[in-house]
């Protein structure tokens, strides 16, 4: 039984998964994919998920109640469109971002307010090519940040020792990637086609 993060809590909440080591996180398929891709000012529709990127042009500002903390920023995106941002019960975004930061975010747009409810950012912006998320079954409490990143690592540990047990006369004749390039696609694809490749394994 491999000690696959320095975190004793992350560290249970893998082995209560039945992923003891690398190459068993990196069998750990995703779930589903969310696509990040930009969205266009047609597809803001009021209760609709939108994906934007742009300098945070105002302070980031906590607002706490008995039951929930309310953060709050204004985003101008490329087109110098500005949109009012809020999130809930995530209170450290006020250490972790500041003016003139440039992020991308998805969340839930809401037309009359012109605001975007947060579901997640991250710092500067998603290469074309990365736009497709990988959503893993995790227990509550494992980001999936911390997750991917453990897949990454597990990819290249296990680079050059993951073998297929399809035989090789089957890859060829049905044309079938190697089971590494499958795992590397399925993890971290550039579009649904490379997924559709990689489950074909």
């Amino acid at each position: 039984m491999d000690k696959l993060t320095k975190s004793p809590r992350l560290n249970k909440y893998l082995y209560s998964m039945g992923l003891f080591n690398y190459y068993d996180v990196i069998n750990h398929l995703p779930r589903r994919y969310e696509d990040l891709s930009l969205s266009k000012k047609e597809n803001f529709v009021d209760k609709g998920k939108v994906v934007t990127r742009g300098y945070i042009v105002s302070p980031i500002l906590t607002k706490r109640t008995p039951k929930i903390k309310i953060v709050s920023f204004r985003l101008m995106d490329d087109s110098r469109h500005c949109y009012n941002i809020i999130a809930f019960n995530r209170d450290f975004l006020s250490k972790t971002l500041q003016i003139n930061d440039y992020i991308t975010i998805w969340g839930i747009f809401d037309h009359k307010l012109n605001q975007i409810n947060m579901i997640n950012y991250v710092k500067g912006f998603i290469k074309d090519n990365e736009t497709l998320k990988p959503i893993y079954t995790l227990p509550q409490g494992f980001e999936q940040h911390n997750f991917v990143s453990l897949v990454r690592r597990g990819l290249n540990d296990c680079s050059g020792k993951i073998y297929s047990k399809v035989p090789y006369y089957f890859q060829n004749k049905y044309r079938l990637i190697s089971k590494e390039e499958a795992l590397k696609k399925v993890h971290f694809p550039s579009c649904l086609e490379d997924v559709k490749q990689a489950l074909r394994h």
